[in-house]
Formats: structure tokens, sequence, C-alpha cells
């Protein structure tokens, strides 16, 4: 097939399998470092949480047959990678693509790290993997940005499948026929809806766990020779057009254009706080707005965002709902609440979202005085707060975390698990990680689920 007239998962596929570590720009590959940092240490919080006990009992009672449930044994890596995405999304502490809200750590870290804790791979393959899962993951998303979102479906799980199916394909040196097999059978088995954030349930999060375990279940069965070449991606049928069906939404083209040149592995952005990305710039805004003003809750007559619709739905709709969430999960996404407990404590953070904060009579009060309005665009999102009498508002704005915003979030999330030298030793060996010989061993005990490593199959 002529390269200019093949299929968009051809062209990522060639080049996929082709990229190779000197390949890749240096401040592309600190980021990748530090996606991976956040990502694994968002992990190991996790499982201290209600929902980390509950995945490790599913995965001794559902996937773990009696006779391999005993000391020395570890489980398979795809259902290693779907415990360890669900558990990196479940605390919404997970990083978020800025153009289109997938959330690739979850998906991809999961499936790349529970295949190299099985097989040896050096520190440079691993690094050049993960940026291959990244930029695979990230590019698809941009053929339609938004329009997941707002047919229903949730990216991560669609589309999170093929970025990590492209991470492990290239992390085993697949040829690029191989791995065009490998995306396409990722595409067809991804999946992944929207409704639990209407409804304030956990099943968002299984979405990542699906989405890393099924990337390595497609190269797994491309390796053995089923086939999915062809247009999975972007063909009649395909991931693209059978999810967004509007063909004046799509821009395939984007999906392939300026590979080596454009890397989207730039714009995935860490989250501050433990909840949906959109919330962020308005927590930002309210705590800023507390602090210049010292107001207090019991001043506070009126809160009002301005923001798009497609973030309304999200956060404030059904209104009555995002008032007054019944779950942590619910709060999380919630902003009426979110904001109500960040004025209330004066942050958002590890503590948030308990059920004593949620049902504090201040927060729940505040909530219900919480409103929105729609703006055209995100330039006009706006807070404003009605406080005895006067007016208060500024427009909100984004704030980048910096590498060093970074590690501190590591090492608070797993320095309970760890301890500080561990969790440095750990910050350490990633961010030096081109010299490791076996990437995979240098967080076994903090990642397994309760269980030994595997032996391994170098």
């Amino acid at each position: 097939m002529n390269e200019n007239t093949a299929t968009a998962s051809r062209k990522l596929a060639i080049w996929s399998a082709g990229l190779r570590y000197e390949d890749i720009p240096a401040d592309v590959m600190d980021l990748a470092k530090l996606r991976f940092l956040d990502a694994i240490g968002v992990r190991i919080a996790a499982q201290r949480t209600g929902a980390g006990v509950a995945l490790r009992r599913v995965l001794m009672n559902s996937f773990l047959p009696a006779h391999m449930q005993g000391p020395g044994r570890a489980v398979f890596p795809p259902f290693d990678a779907f415990l360890n995405g669900t558990m990196t999304a479940c605390l919404d502490f997970d990083d978020t693509h800025d153009e289109t809200l997938i959330h690739p750590s979850s998906a991809i870290v999961p499936a790349l790290f529970s295949s190299a804790q099985r097989s040896a791979i050096k520190g440079k393959d691993f690094l050049t993997a993960l940026v291959a899962g990244y930029e695979v993951c990230c590019r698809i998303g941009t053929a339609a940005p938004g329009q997941f979102h707002k047919k229903g479906f949730h990216p991560t799980g669609i589309i999170g499948a093929v970025g990590a199916a492209a991470a492990v394909a290239r992390a085993f040196d697949y040829d690029a026929l191989r791995t065009e097999h490998a995306l396409g059978l990722a595409a067809s088995v991804g999946g992944g809806l929207l409704q639990a954030i209407v409804d304030g349930t956990d099943a968002r999060y299984v979405n990542s766990g699906s989405a890393a375990m099924n990337g390595i279940l497609a190269c797994n069965l491309a390796a053995e020779g089923f086939t999915a070449a062809g247009g999975q991606l972007d063909g009649k049928f395909g991931l693209l057009r059978a999810h967004v069906q509007t063909e004046a939404d799509l821009r395939i083209d984007r999906a392939t254009e300026q590979l080596g040149d454009r890397w989207e592995t730039r714009g995935i952005t860490p989250k501050p706080y433990p909840t949906g990305y959109v919330t962020h710039e308005f927590i930002d805004a309210i705590l800023r707005l507390a602090e210049q003003h010292d107001l207090h809750a019991d001043q506070i007559e009126k809160i009002e965002c301005t923001v798009v619709e497609a973030a309304a739905r999200l956060t404030f709709i059904p209104l009555e709902q995002k008032r007054s969430p019944h779950c942590t999960a619910a709060a999380r996404v919630a902003m009426p609440h979110i904001l109500a407990e960040a004025l209330v404590f004066r942050e958002i953070g590890p503590d948030s979202f308990s059920g004593d904060r949620m049902q504090n009579p201040l927060v729940k009060a505040l909530a219900l005085k919480t409103h929105y309005r729609l703006g055209e665009s995100q330039n006009e999102n706006e807070l404003r707060i009605t406080a005895q009498g006067r007016q208060i508002g500024c427009k909100t704005s984004r704030r980048a975390m910096s590498g060093a915003d970074i590690i501190h979030k590591f090492i608070a999330n797993v320095q309970p698990a760890l301890g500080l030298t561990e969790s440095q030793a750990v910050v350490d060996a990633v961010l030096n990680a081109e010299e490791s010989a076996d990437f995979g061993t240098i967080l076994s005990p903090g990642l397994e689920p309760g269980m030994p490593p595997a032996d391994r199959a170098d």
C-alpha cells in the first residue's frame, strides 16, 4: 500500500514501530518521566481507599483461580493492568490531555508497566514505548476533540486502549504490520460511557482499567496471528466514524499529520486536585478570592460560574444532584460541592470528600447557593461571588504544575505506603530511567496488589 493512501492505523503503526529513543526531544522525554511518576503515585495512593481494597478482592475472587492464590503467585499482566488502571483513575487525580480530555496515563502506564514487571525492558526502551503510546492515543483524540464526550462516550476507555496497545507493541519491538493489527484489535474492543458522571458512580474509573487490559490483550492476540489491519480507526465503521458519525466533526488527518514534529505529549497535564479536570481553574479562583478578600462561608450569598456547555454537562447538570452528591465519586465531578468544600476548608486535597466534609452544614448550604451560566468559549470562564452585598470576581485560568510540584505530589501520595527514603529512591530511579537495564523492577513491591512479584521472563 502506498503510504500516502495508507489508513490512519497504518501510518501510526509505521511511525510507532520505527520510533527510537534518539528521535524524541529532550523536553518530551522529561515530561514522559514526570507523567509516569505522577501516574504510579496516584495508583499507590488509591490502594489505601475503599475502592482499592475492593479491587484487590475482585482480582483475587474473579481473576485468579484458587490454585494460584497462594504465596509466590501473581496476577497475569492483563488483569494486573486492569486493576492498576482502575486504581489510577479512581481518585480523579490522573493526568489529562488538554485538547481532548483523555486521561492517557491511567490506561497506558498500567499496561506498559504491568508488562515490564514480567519481562525485562531497558529504561530507554520503556520511555520510548511510553511516548509512542501517548502520541498515538492523544493524536487519535485530536481528530475529534470534544466529540466523544458530546456523544456520551468516555474517550479514555475507547482511545486509551489503542494508546496502551501502541505502547506495549513498541516495548516488545513489534514490526509495523503486527503493530497495526494490535492497534486495530484494541480499537475494536475498547469501550466506555459517560453516564457515570451523570449518575455519580464508579463506572467511569473501570474504563481506564479496561483500556489498559484491552491494550495488552490486543498485543497478545496480534502476536499469535489475529488480524485487524485496515480501517479500524478511520474506516466507514472504524473507531472515529462509528463514535462521532458526523463527518463535519472529524479531522482525521490530524491523527497523522506532522508525526515526529508535533508532540502531543506536551499537552498532557497532571492534576493539582483530585477532581474532574474542568473544575481545577475554578478551584484555584475561589481559593485565591477567599484569601484575597478573607471570605467565609457564612458571608456568601451567591457563587456563579461562567462555563461552556460541555463543562456544564459534566459538572453542573443535573444541578440538584451536583449540589448534593450522594457519594465521593459523584462529589469529585460536582462543581457546586467542590467549590463549597474548597471555600469552607480552604483546600481540595487527599482529605476532601470524606463523609464528614460532605455532610458539613456549611458546605451543603453553600453548594445550594452555587449557580452557573453558559459562556460561548473557555476564554469567558469566570467566577463571581456575592458576599455581604458586594460582588467579587475574576477570570479563571489553568495553573500549570512544575516538575517540582509533580515530585511533591508523588511523595505526598506514596510516602504513607513506601516511606520517605523509598519514595525519594523511586523519584531518582524514574528521573534517571535511561540508566536502568530492567525498568520494571523499580517499584515492584509498591505496585503489587498485595501479592509477591511474579517470576520474570528475562
